[in-house]
């Protein structure tokens, strides 16, 4: 009987880490900036789209916003998490940043102006 149930436990276990979402699964969706003057929200769609929003007026409007596309550049191994670099194709003039999982929830965005924090919007 036991061994049973360990053999249960770590079936479950393996079907659960095969179940890992790939990048792009991770990055779809809403992201609200964590700052507390800024209010400026970024969405990142299936089809290789970016909509990024000013502010929370714009972004429940679903107006005044920049339009661009973005792809996956490069991936950097960690020993704790991987980076991506990233690019943001938009006139005038291409965003290049680098991106870190800290959860499923929270990304953080590291440019060439320092670091930010992004929170996904929960709907």
């Amino acid at each position: 009987m036991r061994i049973t149930s360990l053999s249960i436990l770590l079936g479950f276990f393996l079907w659960n880490c095969n179940k890992t979402k790939t990048f792009e699964d991770q990055l779809f969706g809403d992201w609200q900036i964590e700052n507390p003057t800024l209010q400026s929200y970024i969405r990142f769609d299936k089809a290789g789209k970016v909509t990024y929003f000013f502010n929370r007026f714009s972004y429940e409007k679903d107006s005044l916003a920049e339009y661009g596309r973005w792809q996956l550049k490069d991936v950097v191994s960690g020993s704790l998490k991987d980076t991506f670099a990233m690019e943001i194709v938009k006139k005038p003039q291409n965003t290049l940043f680098k991106l870190v999982f800290i959860t499923p929830d929270k990304i953080k965005v590291i440019d060439d102006q320092g670091t930010t924090y992004f929170t996904r919007v929960q709907k």
